[in-house]
């Protein structure tokens, strides 16, 4: 297997962008729910904090597979499980980061 510096920072890149776009729309969605006026915007529940991983996940995906990125990296060895778990590794760690920071 080839490692790819520039793809692999693209992809990381890519992958924080997409998160926090969809980070910032997953507290506007929880704070226009009832009862949560006076809750902190940066707590989200548990599954929320999943579903705005695994869609980074498909975003960035989709975004490799529009730009003919997927392709050649299937051609490398790069297979499609080693891509999202690319994409989802930084957002997984500044998420896990976030909730261990809200315990306190």
């Amino acid at each position: 297997m080839i490692l790819l510096p520039h793809f692999t920072r693209s992809l990381l890149l890519r992958s924080l962008l997409a998160w926090a776009f969809m980070r910032v729309l997953a507290m506007f969605v929880a704070a226009a729910l009832p009862g949560a006026a006076d809750a902190n915007p940066l707590r989200l529940v548990p599954w929320a904090m999943l579903a705005v991983v695994a869609t980074t996940g498909c975003v960035v995906r989709l975004s490799a597979r529009q730009r003919n990125e997927e392709r050649f990296l299937l051609s490398l060895g790069y297979g499609r499980a080693r891509l999202i778990a690319t994409a989802v590794f930084l957002p997984l760690l500044v998420e896990m980061a976030i909730a261990v920071a809200m315990r306190r």
